[in-house]
């Protein structure tokens, strides 16, 4: 487009209407050279991807026959690739981009089984974005057994403008083979409403200073599993002796809790909040993501 009469911006990529048309009406774009708009933020993205190719492609091809079209369909960003057995999936934006776009935004963070515990498939990991004030989802990182399958739901749910609430309500197909009687996804909402509704947080082990004498970090599970690995400076008191005779009774006393994926200590941080501790984080990912970053980014040394 360099000698033509149709203008490319700084990056080099070509500007569209909704049907495809640049500047010129009669010569059209797709692929690689145009812009895409996403489906979260409504505002052109740039996402080289075939699917998107395919689809501006047939709006190209309504529009010349004159056909009725929408016009160019949004991107969900949806990825994923295989790799040593494992499956690993998103879609919609990532916490970074959120904070970038100064979306406000909560993080929920867990490994969940993705067949009952009798069928030996395995476990999902997933990470989940919403926006924190009018709770819509924002976007879906997901590893391990059924990810595809998890970021293909959530994509139609970003498409619906969805929220926590629509996700928790979602009837999905069930079968031993293939999934809990609780679908992943069903799960995930359900730990997002339920920290909305007691409101303690979920933190990635990033963003929390462990070296803080002030804060009480707790090992919410079995003596056994603590004493084979935990959260530097935990102490260990399952869930079921969490009270007030095991942790004092001074509820301004700030508390973070932890398991090996996030899951059983929101369990936890949910008892505290029943009992009346005022300041409860859930550590998101547990000891699990913890000992992966320790050894990996050094960042709590």
């Amino acid at each position: 487009f360099k000698n033509t009469s149709i203008k490319v911006d700084e990056k080099g990529i070509v500007k569209t209407n909704k049907f495809m048309q640049t500047e010129n009406p009669d010569i059209y774009a797709a692929g690689d050279i145009v812009y895409t708009p996403h489906v979260v933020t409504k505002k052109d993205s740039y996402a080289p991807m075939a699917r998107q190719a395919k689809t501006q492609g047939r709006v190209i091809a309504d529009h010349i026959a004159g056909n009725e079209s929408t016009g160019q369909h949004p991107t969900t960003g949806a990825g994923g690739f295989g790799i040593f057995g494992k499956i690993y999936a998103h879609v919609g934006l990532k916490e970074s981009a959120a904070n970038a776009l100064k979306i406000p935004n909560r993080i929920i963070m867990a490994t969940v089984n993705a067949t009952p515990s009798y069928i030996p498939h395995g476990k999902i990991t997933m990470k989940m974005i919403f926006n924190s004030e009018n709770h819509k989802l924002i976007g879906l990182q997901a590893m391990g057994f059924g990810a595809d399958k998890a970021v293909d739901s959530f994509a139609v749910a970003l498409i619906s403008e969805m929220t926590i609430y629509d996700l928790e309500r979602i009837n999905f197909a069930y079968q031993p083979h293939f999934s809990t009687t609780l679908n992943p996804l069903n799960t995930m909402a359900q730990l997002a409403i339920n920290e909305l509704r007691l409101g303690f947080r979920t933190e990635c082990p990033m963003h929390i200073h462990f070296h803080e004498p002030e804060r009480l970090i707790i090992d919410t599970r079995s003596k056994e599993m603590h004493d084979a690995s935990h959260i530097e400076g935990a102490i260990n008191i399952p869930t079921s002796q969490l009270s007030k005779e095991t942790i004092g009774k001074d509820f301004d006393h700030p508390i973070a809790v932890h398991c090996n994926s996030g899951f059983g200590s929101s369990i936890a941080a949910r008892k505290l909040k029943e009992l009346g501790y005022k300041d409860v984080l859930n550590i998101e990912g547990g000891n699990n993501l913890y000992q992966v970053m320790k050894k990996k980014y050094s960042l709590f040394n």
